[in-house]
């Protein structure tokens, strides 16, 4: 048994978890993606929708923004593709993650905490609940074991076009009510941000070197918001 091969939503009584919903993100404004980024989205959804397959999707439409995050961030985090996770493969919790960010901004080794779990999914996000709630729970655990940290960690299941996100805090997981689609990788991109605990690099347009800052912490309804153009990715 593997993370594949639970099931939405026994997966949360088979590891004993408690189930919440609620809106994770509402307070954290978007960025705005660059027209080169979307215009290579654009063509990747193109192709992946022609291909119609998994990988197609993990290739041309998740792997690319998540590269443009860890490169807007100035590299300060770790990104991993097909990472295998073996907390407990007794339990089921053991498999290949799709993508990890970490703490450490390692590439070649999977050193410190994992922040986030991505995973990739063909046809639609729910078909990827039950597989993104058991990484993410064997991400935390891992936290644990390894760090001994303790504390939020956060899980997105994707087609690259729809985006779910979940919270897992001890034995509890919150279900993001809010759904994310093509049109709002914007709101994803940030998130991601506030996820990993980064802001953007400064980004050039016309030759000028310009600062993006990303409020992370406040949201637009806020009156100490700084009221400016999104950053850019």
């Amino acid at each position: 048994m593997s993370f594949r091969d639970f099931t939405f939503p026994r997966v949360v009584t088979d590891l004993g978890l408690k189930f919440r919903e609620d809106h994770l993100f509402s307070d954290i404004p978007p960025v705005q993606l660059s027209p080169d980024l979307t215009r290579r989205l654009d063509m990747g959804r193109e192709v992946s929708q022609g291909i119609n397959n998994e990988k197609a999707r993990s290739e041309f439409l998740i792997a690319p923004l998540l590269l443009e995050i860890w490169i807007a961030s100035g590299q300060r985090f770790g990104l991993f593709s097909g990472t295998e996770l073996n907390v407990e493969p007794a339990k089921g919790l053991n498999g290949v993650c799709d993508f990890l960010i970490a703490r450490e901004p390692l590439l070649s080794v999977l050193n410190g905490p994992i922040m986030a779990v991505v995973e990739a999914k063909n046809d639609n996000v729910w078909n990827g609940y039950a597989q993104c709630i058991a990484t993410t729970h064997a991400a935390a655990l891992h936290n644990q074991q390894t760090s001994g940290v303790v504390g939020p960690m956060y899980g997105a299941s994707t087609t690259g076009v729809a985006w779910k996100f979940i919270r897992v805090d001890g034995a509890t997981i919150t279900l993001d009510r809010s759904d994310y689609f093509f049109n709002d990788l914007g709101a994803v991109a940030a998130i991601l941000f506030h996820i990993a605990g980064v802001v953007p690099s400064p980004w050039r347009e016309g030759g000028r070197t310009q600062r993006s800052r990303l409020p992370l912490r406040h949201g637009a309804d806020d009156p100490d918001h700084p009221r400016r153009p999104p950053p850019r990715v």
